[in-house]
């Protein structure tokens, strides 16, 4: 992938306004008049868990990337087959995620 492609796909998912929108819609949970109005705390609270499992999983998959570079850092041979499924293994998600964002719009 090119350079220039990987910032435009990066665009797609802006990991850091997605974590600003968490951490605001976490602070709005936790006001004292919040479940005042049950039927929006409720939409709040849905876009909350499904933001906080999203953000998640993209940290997941950003610190298996950091842990294979590390380990490809190493230059150990032995550890070549279980880098190269790993590596294969992150491009078939990241893919993944690709597909699911060009459905998304």
């Amino acid at each position: 992938m090119h350079r220039k492609e990987f910032r435009l796909y990066w665009c797609v998912f802006d990991f850091i306004r997605k974590e600003e929108l968490l951490q605001k819609l976490q602070k709005q949970s936790e006001e004292t008049d919040f479940w005042e109005d049950p039927e929006s705390a409720q939409t709040v609270m849905k876009k909350l868990a499904a933001l906080s499992d999203e953000v998640e999983d993209w940290r997941r998959l950003r610190q298996r990337a950091a842990d294979a570079l590390e380990l490809s850092q190493l230059e150990d041979e032995s550890l070549r087959p279980e880098l190269e499924s790993e590596a294969e293994a992150l491009e078939t998600e990241l893919e993944r995620r690709e597909f699911k964002a060009m459905l998304s719009g």
